[in-house]
Order: C-alpha cells, then structure tokens, then sequence
C-alpha cells in the first residue's frame, strides 16, 4: 500500500512539471513598462541595458544606444519643455510645452502598454500583446 502511494505522488508530481508551462518571456531589471496616462516631462530619462529613452528639454524625445549616439529621435527639438504623453487610446504623442501635437506614433490601442524593452527597443503592444509600433532599435 505504501508503495503504491509513493507511485501515485510521483506519477502526480511528473504529470504537475510537465503540464505547467514555461513563462513565454523572463522579466528583466533593465527594460520599463508604462500603460495609458503617462507622461514624460523634459529632462526624464529611463536607462536601460542597451540605452536611455530620454525626453529631453529641447523637445525631442530621442532613444540613444549604450554608447552614447542616438539610435532613434522623434524630431521635435526646437520646441523647449515639450512633453510625451502615453493616451488611453495607445498613441504616443509628443506635445509642446503649450499642448500643440508636435509628433504622434498614429496608433490606436486601446488598454495597450509602451515597453522600453531590455534590447533598445520601444514598442507599443495592444491589449492583446501584439506589437502596434516600434522605434527598430533593437540591437
């Protein structure tokens, strides 16, 4: 009897490890993940492990790889204390410091996240996890 229930708890348990799946993408320290209503004011910077997403004071709001030479901007520089909002309509805009649009990523996802990913890359996923729009700075 002993036996045969040492058996069952050790068929339980290999079933258990092999039907619980594998997480589709480990976590990381150095990537960020913003939903809708954020806003980056001038100056705010965000380093991660291939580079810094910063909103600069001059307006543009730039990707610049971990070396140091930009790798993406949003031309808007000119435009001092400009900022970036994240919308709850999943468009990422940048606006002058009175509220005109000065840049918009043009897209529409509703319940959406912006992720600055470990790899350099910002990418707006929809709510459903497919990427909407990105920066391709992935390296």
């Amino acid at each position: 009897m002993k036996r045969s229930v040492t058996a069952v708890l050790a068929l339980i348990a290999a079933l258990f490890v092999l039907t619980v799946p594998a997480p589709a993408q480990a976590s990381t320290a150095c990537g960020y993940t913003w939903y809708a209503t954020t806003y980056f004011d001038p100056d705010d910077h965000f380093t991660g492990c291939k580079g810094t997403l910063w909103m600069q004071l001059d307006g543009n709001l730039v990707i610049y790889h971990e070396y140091g030479y930009p790798l993406w901007a949003s031309n808007t520089a000119g435009h001092d204390y400009a900022y970036a909002a994240f919308q709850t309509d999943g468009n990422l805009v940048v606006y002058s410091a009175t509220g005109s649009p000065l840049w918009a990523s043009n897209t529409r996802a509703p319940g959406g996240r912006l992720v600055y990913q470990d790899d350099g890359n910002l990418v707006i996923y929809n709510r459903y996890g497919t990427a909407v729009w990105a920066t391709n700075t992935a390296h």
